[in-house]
């Protein structure tokens, strides 16, 4: 139901943040890449947070008139470096801004595997 999802969401939320912390000592550019997928859209937000996730999802949310069903994050050294790859690399189905065609499966492999590689530049930037 509905209230278990919100539960399910609020209790992700707070499992991501004792996440985020560690990631935001190592370096201020730390955060995650969320996929969040609106399933009628068929279509996914790909964007960034360096705060709370669940709460981000709530904002997205307020201004679309249906539920984002699923929502993942990918902690990261550099957020905004990682976010600029992934929106690169999806350009062919991008639909406008941040939303991308597809769904989350869709996206995953290559965020993992972005954010491998973007994560080993800044520990080699940043010894």
């Amino acid at each position: 139901s509905d209230m278990d999802d919100e539960k399910r969401f609020r209790e992700w939320g707070l499992e991501a943040d004792k996440l985020l912390k560690p990631i935001l000592e190592k370096s201020s550019r730390g955060g995650f890449v969320y996929i969040m997928w609106v399933r009628p859209f068929g279509a996914c937000k790909i964007g960034l947070t360096q705060k709370n996730p669940a709460r981000r999802r709530k904002a997205v949310m307020m201004g679309i008139p249906y539920e984002v069903g699923t929502m993942r994050c990918y902690g990261t050294l550099d957020v905004f470096r990682l976010e600029q790859m992934v929106h690169d690399e999806f350009d062919a189905v991008r639909l406008s801004g941040e939303w991308f065609s597809g769904n989350a499966n869709d996206f995953e492999p290559t965020i993992k595997r972005l954010r491998d590689i973007v994560n080993d530049e800044y520990l080699a930037d940043n010894p």
